[in-house]
C-alpha cells in the first residue's frame, strides 16, 4: 500500500471517530479515482414585506370613530297673531320667508288673524316681524305724472308743459323719443291701506288701494288702474289703459310705458314716485 493510500485511510478513520463522537452519520467513502463533488450554495429566500407596525405614542390616545351627533329636532308650536291696524293678508309675504321648512301659516280673514305653526326659533322671528308690521296707518304721499312721448314733430303742437328736468333727462336715457309733454300730474296725500280714487286733468282717472309700508321704504299698490274718459257718449266708452299691481321704493320713480308696438310713433308714459320723507311735507 502506498503512502497516499495510507494517508487517506487515516483521514477516513479520523472522520469516523469524530462523527461517532458528535452523533452525526458517517460520511460516505469516496471511490478510488472518483472526482470530488462540490456543493453549490442555494440563494437565501427573500422575506415577504410586512405591514408597518404602528406603535402607540406615549401620552396620545388612539382616535376612536363615533357616529356624528344629530341636532335635536325642535318641537312644533302654534302661534296666533290677530292684527289690530293692518290687514293680515298683507303680512303673508312678510311671514313666508321667516318660516322653517316644516312651518305653515294660515290666514283667518274673518278675524284678521294669522295662525303660524313652527319651531320656537321660527316663531320668535315671526312674532317680532308682525309686531313691527301691525302699526297704525301712516301718511303716504305719491307723485303721479302722465307724459306723452313722440318720435317726430307733433302737429298741432301740444300746449307747453312743465316737465321736471331730472325726469326729462331720465326719460331721454331710457327711451328713443324726440319730445316729451306732460299731460296730467297729481300729488296725492293718503294713508296706508286706504283706497284712492282721483280725477286727473285731460280726462284721466286714477284708482288703487294702498298696502302697508315695509322696511320704511317699500309699499305695494293693489289694483293700480288708469282710465281715459270718453269725451262724450258718442265717442264710445271709457278706455282702460293700465290695470296692475305695482311695488314702489321710496324716492325711486317707476315708469310704465304704453304703446301699440316698439316702432309706434308715440307712447304714453306713467311715472309714479313714492315720495321721500322730506318731500311729503
Amino acid at each position: 500500500m502506498s503512502s497516499g493510500s495510507l494517508h487517506r485511510s487515516a483521514l477516513l478513520t479520523l472522520a469516523l471517530a469524530v462523527a461517532a463522537a458528535l452523533g452525526a452519520p458517517p460520511p460516505a467513502a469516496a471511490a478510488p479515482g472518483a472526482a470530488k463533488a462540490t456543493a453549490t450554495p442555494r440563494p437565501a429566500a427573500t422575506p415577504a414585506p410586512q405591514a408597518p407596525v404602528r406603535r402607540p405614542v406615549a401620552g396620545v390616545s388612539p382616535a376612536i370613530r363615533t357616529p356624528e351627533a344629530r341636532p335635536p329636532v325642535e318641537e312644533l308650536r302654534l302661534f296666533a297673531f290677530t292684527l289690530s291696524h293692518q290687514r293680515a293678508a298683507e303680512a303673508l309675504p312678510l311671514v313666508h320667508p321667516l318660516l322653517s321648512p316644516r312651518g305653515t301659516v294660515e290666514l283667518q280673514a274673518g278675524t284678521n288673524t294669522l295662525v303660524v305653526r313652527d319651531s320656537l326659533s321660527a316663531l320668535t322671528r315671526v312674532r317680532a316681524a308682525l309686531a313691527a308690521f301691525d302699526h297704525p296707518a301712516r301718511p303716504i304721499a305719491f307723485d303721479v305724472q302722465i307724459v306723452r312721448a313722440d318720435r317726430g314733430i307733433v302737429s298741432p303742437a301740444p300746449p307747453p308743459s312743465v316737465l321736471d328736468p331730472e325726469l326729462a333727462a331720465r326719460l331721454e336715457r331710457l327711451f328713443r323719443y324726440r319730445s316729451y309733454h306732460l299731460l296730467a300730474r297729481a300729488r296725492l296725500a293718503t294713508r296706508e291701506s286706504e283706497e284712492v280714487d282721483y280725477e286727473l286733468s285731460s280726462g284721466y282717472r286714477l284708482t288703487f288701494k294702498l298696502g302697508t309700508m315695509a322696511d320704511e321704504r317699500r309699499i305695494k299698490l293693489h289694483g293700480f288702474r288708469i282710465v281715459r274718459r270718453a269725451e262724450s257718449p258718442a265717442t264710445g266708452p271709457d278706455r282702460e289703459l293700465i290695470h296692475t299691481a305695482i311695488n314702489l321704493w321710496r324716492g325711486q320713480p317707476l315708469i310704465l310705458g304704453l304703446a301699440r308696438d316698439e316702432g309706434a310713433p308715440s307712447a304714453l308714459l306713467v311715472v309714479v314716485t313714492f315720495l321721500a320723507a322730506e318731500e311729503e311735507r
